[in-house]
């Protein structure tokens, strides 16, 4: 029998780990020493290590069994078990340099030595890992590992924080019933977008249906059953025989068959049964052997779910029943129908109270309905509901007609307007359904009242009764052939602009001459009568006077004389643009003289084709231009598509430069738009870019931002999600006041966003700002040159999570990364690497108060940093060491480059002689040398 394990036995253990430093258990031992206190008993010291952070408390168990081995897996280190079955277990792990959190299942050790079984594993793997959805836990990586004799191979997968289908259920009894119709709603919608790509899931069941803390369903397992199944739920579960796959509760009638010869209506089946269990609490059939189960799915019906739950509507019956034909041509035919159907439930039997109490039951706006009645915004915003909808924007295309402009509604993606104000209007209500239910955001659109907007109004207006909500979706229409010019219908000034929505500054007369040209023939009264109507449309009091006279001195009429009376004469309505083409040319010589209009044309043509994401649009402005106008986009009301680029022709340059104070660019809400390639000329404006809310995929890449007096780019909680982050490329900025800040991101929190290449050319007092939390966000290749600071963290107590400032040159500055205090104590995974110094002033990186050495010791890592400047001894408390790991202090060549003219092409290549010209290799993406730029 082994001996007990002594304190000093178990810190060696603990040392052979490789989990804990030496140095930081020589620190530990020292801290014992100097306080007089003895080791103690090893499970006392384990609990020291575990409040220390140095150990998790799975970590520390293993090591107490005398157990140092088998903590890590190549580059993960394994923190917990967080499930085991047969064979295969899970992990839950953290890339050892990315610090990133991940989930681990390794493949059953008795097929490793099956060389076509390895070989099928990282196929099915590798197809996996390119699905994206957010329904889908994604797979990042497939590895192996040798230890001793043994090989081990293993998947890496997102890490869920959440519970399966299976473990709530048991634990909670059965579901309500709107939640099961959410949750397998999701689930459909993660299986359709893998049966695109040709994937069965073929194991769909509530094990394998994660939700996260924020009611969102995840699938698991997706494709890759086949390897880890075996030997898990042996009660349930059918021996791999290379003929059958899959649960034997939740399993189609074909499936038992040959489940490799199955189709998409598989999974249907199952996750028919997979319903059946969230609203009965078992499955469809519970009784006999696995046999006799097997054989009842395929020739018996199940006991009707009213018998457990009588309160089950008829409708969800129908919708199972269906789900679970024996026949699979009696089934829905695809996911998408069947996720239709729910939906077209969930719209018809949700109402606002249900969706503001079940933020965390997954539906956000994407069932956000329309509903008799509901003109009034809720007083009361709820910014998780906004946070959690953004998860939300690969599932439906449902839209429905808003309520009166400037009234806020929850929408995907979007943070709710606290300065919207309730109306008392109340429009009628309609839901309107896409052909195929979009991958793209849930679009709550103003289609009805964009063509109500667009329509004249009434001389009297009189009361309306509420309409009731339609029930079924309304059909598409066909959309027409697209006009040789677009015609603007002429709207009252005060409608044409409602609210916050996107400013068209493109001239009035403009705009009335068009409707001039198209609508009106040549001479004759017509012609006075169409130019009459916009002028009183337009409100121009001026212009109406000269049309009064101008009527008076008509041909055929005598001016002393007074004009007879005439009925008023019937004005017929200009046309509207019914499509356009995917490329949309702006320039003086073209249909479009502005980005206004065009946009305008945008929405027209969106709301009339029901929200359809399939249709992306490219203004091309063209070369050498300069425009007077404002790009704003005020996404609010889900009114624009997703997918809009406005692209500068190459050549010489296209110059936004419009009068008054406003920003030239103001963007709230809008995802997937691309601005490229523009030179901004602030004039003395404070702010030259205005961001706020969700701008998931949005791009600003290639943009000049010259002469703002204050922030060159001002950002509000602006957030994009980890597969489609908000992205900074290329950006250039030249502030006309020295004491401006390039960047400024301010609010709650401000995450996904990833900044690249951004260059802070002259004189400012900081480059780049943070005045919130920062999450999952990333600054690279960038420089910061003759700022007084380079990035400055106002902390406050914020929380900063994922943070990566890589491969950044901080030339000509006094300080280098200042963060006021120490962060928020949730914080971590901060990596500074790879970042140089060049003739800098003060310290690289500071922290104004409170510095805590543990907490940057766990939080901060920093490798291969070089600075010019000379290391100080000791190392002032404020300071935060940046090169203990592989870094260089003091080297005077560090501050030799090719230029250190700002704009000229070789501004800041390191010289031949500059130590920061080359790294060896490219860890987490980052470029081989130091810096920010090439050499």
């Amino acid at each position: 029998m082994a001996g007990k394990l002594t304190a000093e036995a178990f810190l060696n253990l603990v040392k052979q780990s490789g989990l804990v430093s030496v140095d930081q258990l020589k620190k530990l031992l020292s801290e014992y020493q100097e306080k007089g206190v003895k080791l103690g008993e090893p499970a006392e010291v384990a609990e020291e290590l575990v409040g220390r952070s140095l150990l998790t408390r799975w970590q520390a168990n293993k090591l107490l069994q005398g157990k140092h081995k088998g903590f890590f897996l190549g580059k993960y280190r394994l923190l917990d078990l967080v499930g085991k079955g047969g064979m295969s277990s899970v992990y839950l792990a953290e890339h050892v340099l990315m610090r990133r959190r991940c989930a681990i299942k390794v493949l059953p050790s008795k097929r490793v030595n099956d060389a076509s079984y390895l070989a099928r594993f990282h196929r099915e793997a590798q197809a996996v890992a390119a699905l994206d959805h957010v329904n889908i836990v994604r797979a990042y990586d497939v590895d192996h590992e040798k230890e001793n004799e043994a090989e081990i191979h293993f998947l890496v997968m997102e890490y869920v924080d959440g519970q399966d289908l299976q473990e709530i259920v048991t634990k909670n009894g059965p579901l309500d019933i709107r939640d099961v119709v959410n949750y397998i709603r999701q689930a459909a919608k993660g299986l359709a977008h893998a049966h695109e790509a040709d994937m069965v899931h073929r194991d769909v069941k509530p094990g394998n249906l994660l939700v996260d803390s924020k009611g969102v369903v995840k699938i698991l397992d997706l494709g890759l059953a086949r390897f880890f199944h075996e030997g898990e739920d042996k009660s349930l579960t059918i021996a791999h025989d290379e003929k059958v796959l899959g649960t034997a509760d939740y399993l189609a009638p074909e499936q038992a068959i040959d489940s490799h010869q199955v189709d998409s209506r598989a999974d249907i089946y199952s996750l028919g049964c997979t319903m059946y269990f969230l609203l009965t609490g078992h499955p469809p059939f519970t009784e006999g052997s696995l046999t006799q189960r097997l054989m009842a799915h395929q020739h018996k019906t199940p006991p009707p779910v009213t018998d457990d739950r009588p309160d089950t509507p008829p409708e969800v019956v129908q919708i199972l029943e269906k789900m679970m034909a024996k026949d699979r041509e009696d089934r829905y035919q695809t996911m998408d129908e069947t996720a239709e159907a729910l939906y077209e439930w969930l719209q018809d039997n949700t109402d606002e109270e249900w969706r503001s109490k079940n933020v965390s039951s997954g539906v956000g706006s994407s069932v956000d309905l329309a509903q008799s009645g509901s003109g009034v915004q809720q007083e009361k915003q709820n910014p998780e509901l906004a946070a959690f909808l953004s998860n939300l924007k690969e599932e439906s295309g449902i839209q429905k007609s808003t309520s009166a402009p400037g009234v806020n509604e929850k929408k995907s993606s979007l943070r709710p307007d606290p300065t919207a104000k309730p109306s008392s209007d109340v429009h009628d209500s309609s839901v309107l359904k896409q052909d195929k239910i979009s991958t793209a955001s849930t679009r709550i659109g103003s289609a009805s009242d964009t063509l109500k907007k667009a329509e004249p109004e009434a001389p009297a207006p009189t009361a309306k009764p509420v309409a009731k909500p339609v029930a079924k979706p309304v059909a598409k229409p066909v959309a027409k052939p697209v006009l040789k010019r677009p015609v603007r219908k002429p709207v009252p000034v005060a409608e044409a602009l409602p609210g916050d929505s996107a400013v068209m500054e493109a001239e009035a007369d403009e705009i009335e001459a068009e409707v001039v040209e198209e609508a009106s023939p040549a001479g004759g009264s017509i012609t006075s009568q169409k130019w009459f109507i916009p002028a009183i449309a337009g409100g121009g009091i001026g212009l109406l006077l000269i049309v009064i006279v101008v009527m008076f001195v008509l041909p055929g009429e005598e001016p002393d004389k007074p004009a007879p009376v005439k009925p008023a004469p019937v004005v017929e309505k200009p046309v509207e643009v019914q499509s356009l083409p995917e490329e949309i040319k702006v320039g003086p010589k073209e249909t479009y003289k502005t980005i206004a209009a065009a946009l305008k044309d945008i929405q027209i043509v969106y709301s009339k084709t029901f929200g359809d994401e399939n249709k992306h649009y490219t203004l091309k402005l063209t070369a050498d231009q300069e425009l007077k106008e404002r790009i704003v986009i005020d996404n609010s009301q889900r009114n624009y598509p997703n997918g809009i680029s406005i692209v500068a022709e190459s050549g010489k340059p296209v110059i936004l430069a419009p009068d008054g104070p406003e920003p030239v660019i103001q963007l709230q809400g809008i995802e997937g738009l691309t601005i490229d390639g523009l030179l901004i000329k602030a004039q003395g404006k404070k702010v030259a870019i205005q961001l706020s809310g969700y701008l998931v995929g949005t791009r600003l890449k290639n943009l000049k931002i010259n002469d703002f007096q204050k922030t060159g780019v001002f950002a509000t909680n602006v957030s994009g999600l980890s597969s489609e982050p908000f992205l900074l490329e290329n950006l250039s900025l030249k502030a006309g006041n020295p004491q401006a800040v390039g960047l400024d991101f301010t609010g709650d929190t401000n995450s996904d966003i990833r900044m690249t290449n951004i260059r802070c050319l002259k004189a400012m007092q900081v480059g780049l700002q943070f005045s919130s939390a920062v999450k999952e966000t990333q600054v690279k290749e960038s420089i910061f040159s003759e700022t007084v600071t380079g990035i400055r963290f106002d902390c406050q107590g914020y929380e900063i999570s994922h943070l990566k400032l890589t491969n950044n040159t901080f030339f000509i500055v006094n300080s280098g990364i200042v963060f006021t205090t120490k962060p928020n104590p949730n914080s971590e995974a901060i990596q500074i690497s790879r970042n140089l110094f060049a003739t800098i002033e003060g310290p690289p990186a500071t922290v104004e108060q409170e510095n805590d050495p543990k907490f940057w010791a766990k939080t901060l890592t920093a490798v291969e940093n070089d600075s010019s400047r000379a290391a100080p001894k000791p190392l002032p408390a404020d300071e935060l060491d940046l090169f203990k790991n592989k870094g260089k202090q003091g080297d005077a060549n560090l501050n030799n480059f090719v230029s250190n003219a700002p704009g000229d092409e070789k501004f800041l290549v390191p010289a031949p002689d500059n130590p920061a010209h080359k790294a060896a290799g490219t860890p987490g993406g980052m470029k081989p040398y130091i810096g920010a730029v090439a050499p």
